[in-house]
């Protein structure tokens, strides 16, 4: 089979129980296959349930990344043109950082609370 696009096999070992537990995390999260559950966990180190986070937390984080995203946009294209860093320019990117953190926090939070109901 040389065409696979992923030729490269991985192979690790797990006790029954961690076995059971990972099948486990697999299915809840809605994965088909396991193979594709390890490589996003072991690439990226963790999955987003989108099922069990509640829609308008979620719009809510969308919606400000995306406003973030796009003062830290602005504010890189005033560096490279002046090429200068205002303190009020990296304390907006902080501030933005500070509420992408507490907005994910909040959504994980509310989440384990329905995944617990």
């Amino acid at each position: 089979m040389k065409n696979r696009t992923r030729p490269k096999q991985m192979m690790f070992r797990v006790t029954e129980k961690e076995k059971e537990m990972i099948l486990n995390n697999s299915e809840k999260l809605g994965f088909k296959k396991f193979e594709n559950y390890a490589r996003k966990m072991l690439i990226d180190g963790y999955v987003i349930n989108l099922k069990s986070a509640d829609d308008k937390d979620l719009k809510q984080l969308m919606s400000e990344v995306s406003r973030i995203g796009n003062n830290i946009n602005q504010i890189a294209k005033g560096i490279n043109s002046n090429h200068r860093v205002y303190e009020s320019d990296l304390k907006e990117i902080k501030n933005g950082q500070d509420t992408i953190i507490r907005l994910v926090r909040e959504l994980v939070r509310n989440t384990n609370k329905i995944k617990q109901s």
